[in-house]
C-alpha cells in the first residue's frame, strides 16, 4: 500500500521540478558579460576573432590605458587620504573636505573618459563586423554595469 502511495507523490515531486526548471530556464536571460571583460585582451581575441596585428595594438592601449587609470587611482585616494584629515576641522574644513570631494570627482571623471577613449580606440582598430559585435558587447557590458531598478528605457 505504501508503495501505491509514494510513487504519485515521486512523479508529482518529479514534475514539479521538471516545470519549475523550465519555467526558470526560459525567465532567466543570458546575463550579459561584465564591464571587466572588456580590459581582457584575450577574452577580447576569441570573441572577436582579432588577428594578431589587432591584439597587439590592443594590448598596447589596454597598457596605456592601465597607465591612466593607476594615475587617477592615486590622485583620487590622495584626495580621500587628505579628505579624511580635514573632515571634522571647523568651518574652514568643510570648504577643505569640498575641495577634497571635488578632487575625487575629477579623477573619477577623468577614469570614465579615458576609459570611453579606449574604447573608441578599439573600435577603430577592428572590422566592420568586429565593430558591429563590439558594440554590441560595450552596449550590453554597460547597461549591465548600471545599477539602476527596475532597468532604465534605452
Amino acid at each position: 500500500m505504501k508503495s501505491r502511495c509514494l510513487a504519485p507523490v515521486i512523479i508529482l515531486l518529479a514534475a514539479a521540478f521538471l516545470a519549475f526548471g523550465l519555467c526558470r530556464w526560459s525567465q532567466c536571460a543570458k546575463p550579459a558579460p561584465s564591464l571587466d571583460v572588456l580590459q581582457d585582451v584575450s577574452w577580447l581575441t576569441r570573441t572577436l576573432n582579432l588577428t594578431p596585428k589587432q591584439e597587439l595594438e590592443i594590448r598596447k592601449l589596454q597598457e596605456t590605458l592601465q597607465t591612466r587609470l593607476d594615475a587617477c587611482n592615486s590622485m583620487h585616494c590622495a584626495a580621500r587620504c587628505q579628505l579624511g584629515s580635514v573632515l571634522f576641522t571647523g568651518t574652514n574644513g568643510t570648504d577643505k573636505a569640498n575641495a577634497m570631494v571635488e578632487k575625487m570627482c575629477r579623477a573619477q571623471a577623468e577614469s570614465e573618459k579615458a576609459t570611453l577613449e579606449h574604447i573608441q580606440k578599439v573600435h577603430q582598430l577592428l572590422t566592420p563586423e568586429q565593430q558591429k559585435q563590439y558594440e554590441e558587447l560595450v552596449t550590453s557590458c554597460v547597461c549591465t554595469a548600471c545599477a539602476h531598478q527596475p532597468r532604465h528605457e534605452k
